[in-house]
């Protein structure tokens, strides 16, 4: 209270009532500000002083249409016959806006929804008020989920690509093998069709690339083979980089159950940091393992199997005191430019490897790079579907195979490459003509052997569905099914839904002659 408030009853209540005024604008969580008939500040409360950089004494009996809503979103001026502010002044009617901007006092951009409303007495106007609200967080999320909705389409389009892509590699794959078998090896174009091989084979370590870019968040966790995840992911973040990815990876890396986009999304936290962490190149080392913890572990893991994978950098190394806060959300090192970061790759990291009761763990030293390790929960091992014989198998090369599939080209390669290898086979372009062929081949007394089928058949019955038809008609089936999608569903689990091997596409005439030798023997 001021000496003269207290002298003077009138004063005092007035001082009190600014005061409550100040109080209870405070409480609303949003910036106040009156002006008078002449535009001039009277009122500003405390939250409105926080978030644009003056105070009330700054600003008081001056007219703050220059000084901080003189101007639109795109950054261009207002006249005073613009400002929607000083419109309300003239028109009597309040003005809202949920998206518009303040300039704060030190010249950043405050973004802000607020409503103007007009303070009338006696039918005259006499003043303007305006409760203006900070969005900047409410912008942030909207930008990022703009983001997250482009990146969902891209992986849409990603996969897409990648399954069209691989099913014309399975063409040109076969033909290049059904050419190298028919030619001899001291001919010229036999070594111009060993590169084409080779290359197509690149093409096809893309398309998984694709494809570990394309998995969608959608909690679910599948039976995964975590080797191929691991590579494709590293690989895929080093692209373009001056980094070379070096892997070490158990031959009998045991299978784990995981959500696919979070793991990758994990990994390529990780190899992002690595490859940051190396700005002028170099070799990164990924190393993969079986481990058994046991009880007396100081790790905070439950007892079981795990799959441990490592990512070794030879960078900078991160310092003593950042050991210990590198998981917590929003730390970082990095700084504007290349290295910028908002702190949250490792946080994401460790929540995800906690939901999928694992552990991520570091070990670094200033000068000498970082070493970065996860555990997952491995899942028992199954005796993998496609067998690579050592020796000839027993089982004779004849045989009856249904194969359905949407593309021509890839039942043209195959009646050449199974008539090569000995067994008839007859082609179709949906489930109903597979389930049609499949029941004639059966009451005629020439049933097939093996059916392959296709996953995805644009327009028609695809092979989940056919499966289930042909198992009601004949439980004895023995059904490959056959994708260029690597982590469907069916693929991934292809015993649940009735299959008995899986052979993913592209393929090469030796994997599917291996293929149907195994099944049909089995």
């Amino acid at each position: 209270m001021t000496s003269d408030a207290a002298n003077n009853p009138l004063l005092h209540a007035l001082e009190k009532s600014e005061k409550k005024l100040h109080d209870i604008t405070s409480a609303l969580g949003e910036g106040v500000y009156v002006l008078n008939k002449k535009c001039e500040l009277v009122f500003m409360n405390p939250v409105a002083e926080r978030l644009l950089g003056w105070t009330e004494a700054d600003l008081i009996g001056k007219k703050v249409h220059n000084i901080f809503h003189f101007q639109r979103v795109d950054k261009k001026p207002f006249s005073e016959d613009e400002c929607p502010v000083i419109s309300v002044m003239v028109s009597g009617q309040a003005y809202f806006t949920e998206d518009d901007v303040f300039t704060c006092k030190d010249g950043t951009i405050l973004p802000v929804s607020y409503i103007t409303t007009p303070i009338i007495e006696d039918g005259e106007i006499m003043g303007l008020v305006t409760a203006f609200r900070d969005i900047t967080l409410s912008k942030e999320m909207e930008r990022e989920m703009l983001r997250t909705r482009n990146l969902e389409s891209l992986g849409v389009l990603a996969g897409g690509i990648a399954h069209d892509f691989n099913n014309l590699l399975t063409g040109i794959m076969s033909c290049i093998s059904l050419a190298l078998e028919s030619i001899g090896k001291d001919s010229e174009l036999y070594e111009i069709l060993k590169m084409a091989q080779g290359a197509s084979i690149q093409a096809r370590d893309l398309t998984k690339q694709l494809f570990a870019f394309s998995q969608g968040g959608d909690g679910e966790k599948k039976r995964v083979a975590f080797s191929e995840i691991l590579r494709s992911s590293v690989t895929f973040a080093m692209t373009g980089s001056n980094i070379k990815p070096e892997f070490d990876m158990s031959e009998d890396l045991w299978p784990v159950e995981i959500d696919t986009a979070q793991i990758n999304e994990v990994l390529h936290n990780l190899a992002i940091n690595a490859r940051e962490a190396m700005p002028e190149g170099g070799i990164i080392n990924i190393k993969a393992e079986n481990i058994y913890i046991g009880s007396s572990s100081k790790l905070p893991l439950k007892e079981g199997r795990y799959v441990k994978a490592s990512i070794r950098d030879k960078g900078s190394g991160i310092s003593k005191e950042n050991m210990q806060k590198i998981f917590d959300p929003y730390f970082t090192t990095k700084k504007l430019g290349i290295q910028k970061g908002m702190g949250l790759g490792l946080a994401i990291c460790h929540t995800i490897l906690k939901n999928h009761e694992g552990h991520i763990a570091v070990e670094s030293e200033q000068g000498k790079g970082s070493t970065f390790t996860m555990y997952l929960p491995a899942v028992a091992p199954e005796v993998s579907s496609i067998v690579l014989p050592t020796s000839e198998t027993a089982a004779p090369a004849t045989g009856r195979v249904l194969l359905m599939d949407d593309e021509e080209i890839i039942g043209q390669v195959a009646d050449m490459l199974f008539k090569r290898m000995g067994y008839e086979i007859a082609f179709v372009r949906d489930g109903k003509e597979a389930i049609s062929e499949y029941k004639k081949a059966k009451e005629s007394g020439r049933p097939f052997d093996m059916v392959i089928l296709d996953i995805t058949i644009p327009g028609g019955m695809g092979g989940e569905e056919t499966i289930g038809q042909l198992i009601k008609f004949d439980p004895g089936v023995k059904a490959v099914v056959s994708s260029g999608y690597f982590y469907n569903p069916v693929m991934v689990d292809y015993k649940k839904y009735g299959f008995t091997a899986v052979l993913h596409k592209p393929y090469q005439a030796k994997e599917i002659g291996d293929l149907i030798k195994d099944v049909l023997s089995g």
